[in-house]
């Protein structure tokens, strides 16, 4: 009886404790040279952002080394398991994405892919050694964001901010080496499997829309620096490297806080506009948020990784050269038809 009595008193005391804020920041910008990923601007990401939060927020950050997939995995254990009913809990992570081929391809991918986080110990190609075991699938990611808004419950809120390339969908589950002109990208194009066809290529560009179902659980918002098909450029800002979702979202965070969540994500996706206007953010919810209309701009970066072939290099030089003679050509007839 004492006993039951102990348990209960327990919970009640535990039922009044005051909701809690929460953020988690994962930021991976070292990634190891033998891993084939290009060095990253994520440490400015997480120090930026972590000083838009107000002293009362409890801050957990992992970085680089400690970034490692089981890093990331126990982190966000650890903070379910720590998450009271009411808790607010924001997660972001700049790093590397990636699309992958499904360990198990039972139709419930829509492009029959996988979009993954890469952390610190994940490579970039598949070997026979190593076959994605260190890549974050979206499927584990969202269980473990599940269990986060199982803990908070309705009176929670969840929000989770992903700063890297093909990092839309991921609810189903300073490089000062490099040329200030060198565009980079938090991720890489090639899909990550063993055998990869043109058929897997093309199915890259199917979309899920759906929309995310709360019911017991605490709302969230996936946010995303682009589509599940897309590559996420780094922006520079006064000579200083950021992510664009990172940049706009600290912005954001700064203004408006989590006091009005159709405010922030408007904010979040007019600064992505002038930020990087050919990049088309990724936002699901739980609730009713109606995205605003943009006037799309029809730009487009120059991807890096495409250099000058012959055959272009050679295409200004006959354009001149045919001009050139067409010039002596008509100057020739003109004093031809001058001395008749």
């Amino acid at each position: 009886m004492r006993h039951a009595l102990a348990i209960l008193f327990f919970l009640t005391l535990t039922s009044q404790l005051p909701a809690r804020n929460k953020a988690v920041l994962i930021g991976i910008a070292n990634y190891p040279d033998t891993s084939g990923w290009q060095k990253l601007s994520s440490r400015n990401d997480i120090q930026l952002l972590k000083n838009t939060f107000p002293p009362d927020w409890e801050i957990r950050i992992l970085e680089d080394e400690k970034a490692t997939r089981n890093g990331i995995v126990s982190l966000l254990e650890s903070i379910a398991e720590h998450t009271r009913p009411g808790d607010t809990v924001f997660i972001h992570f700049s790093g590397h994405g990636q699309q992958m081929i499904p360990i198990e391809d039972n139709g419930s991918e829509p492009d029959f892919l996988d979009e993954a986080l890469v952390p610190f110990d994940a490579l970039q190609q598949y070997t026979p050694s190593y076959h994605g075991e260190n890549h974050l699938r979206d499927d584990e990611f969202a269980s473990l964001v599940t269990k986060i808004r199982s803990k908070a419950g309705r009176q929670g809120f969840v929000m989770v901010s992903l700063d890297a390339c093909h990092s839309d969908s991921m609810q189903k589950g300073e490089d000062d080496s490099a040329p200030s002109n060198e565009i980079i990208y938090r991720g890489s194009a090639e899909i990550f499997g063993k055998n990869v066809t043109e058929k897997d290529i093309k199915k890259r560009y199917t979309r899920d829309t759906s929309r995310i179902t709360a019911t017991d659980k605490a709302d969230v918002v996936f946010l995303s620096a682009c589509q599940a098909h897309s590559q996420n450029q780094e922006i520079k800002i006064d000579d200083t490297g950021y992510g664009s979702l990172s940049y706009a979202m600290a912005r954001a965070l700064e203004q408006h806080g989590f006091s009005n969540m159709d405010t922030l994500l408007n904010k979040v996706v007019f600064a992505m506009d002038q930020l990087v206007p050919y990049q088309y953010p990724g936002i699901r919810t739980s609730f009713n948020y109606q995205r605003p209309k943009l006037n799309k701009k029809s730009a487009r970066p120059v991807p890096a990784q495409q250099p000058a072939t012959a055959r272009n290099r050679l295409c200004p030089i006959i354009a001149t050269s045919l001009l050139f003679c067409l010039t002596l050509t008509a100057i020739a007839l003109w004093k031809k038809k001058r001395h008749r």
